[in-house]
């Protein structure tokens, strides 16, 4: 039955399904295009057994898979961020080596934070502010090697390496983050409330990672 307990469950549990079952194709392209897919795969997972236990575990038990959860979430945008920074400057690897340990640099304070803080940073309602700010400040990094690679190549080349799907998946998390943060939410029905909507939000951006 969905309902807006299970909603969050079914809504990455399915997608999670789909990636394990879909056979990978053989490319002779590098394995870092492995990466994308079996990270999408995790991170559903993973948000599938937080939701899980959510209303089901004790309050350490939860936070726990919550943290779980978030890392996830930080291991996509930091994967989504170096494939894309490999193939936009896949000849220019100084560049593209600077990118990503910038990239990797800035996956730091969320990572640590999420270990390493308190629970009720994890799961408090009074630092979702700080929560969604250190996850979208990685993703946001990458509008800066967007903008160096338009300077270098012009919008056409960009397009070609796939820099559109980029954009559309910031778009996407950035509506989420309105959403969550200033707490517009549907009137009435399973997305009554800002929380459901901006996991409204993530689900939609993974989903729009298979059209990539």
């Amino acid at each position: 039955m969905i309902n807006p307990v299970t909603l969050p469950i079914y809504t990455h549990l399915i997608p999670a399904l789909i990636l394990l079952v879909t056979p990978i194709p053989i490319t002779p392209l590098p394995n870092l295009l492995l990466l994308p897919p079996t990270s999408q795969t995790l991170t559903l997972l993973l948000s599938t057994l937080y939701h899980v236990h959510e209303y089901k575990s004790p309050q350490t038990s939860s936070t726990l898979y919550l943290r779980l959860d978030q890392l996830g979430i930080i291991l996509l945008i930091v994967v989504n961020s170096i494939t894309g920074i490999y193939f936009g400057f896949y000849e220019d690897t100084s560049i593209r080596d600077g990118y990503m340990v910038l990239i990797f640099s800035l996956s730091i304070f969320p990572i640590t934070t999420h270990l390493l803080l308190p629970s009720r940073y994890t799961s408090s309602p009074e630092y979702n502010t700080l929560r969604i700010i250190s996850l979208t400040v990685p993703a946001l990094s990458a509008v800066i090697p967007i903008f160096h690679g338009y300077l270098l190549h012009g919008g056409e080349y960009l397009l070609s390496v796939g820099v559109g799907w980029y954009i559309s998946e910031g778009v996407v998390v950035l509506l989420g983050v309105f959403v969550f943060t200033s707490h517009v939410s549907p009137s009435g029905g399973i997305l009554h409330s800002s929380g459901r909507s901006f996991h409204f939000m993530g689900v939609m951006q993974a989903v729009r990672f298979w059209f990539e």
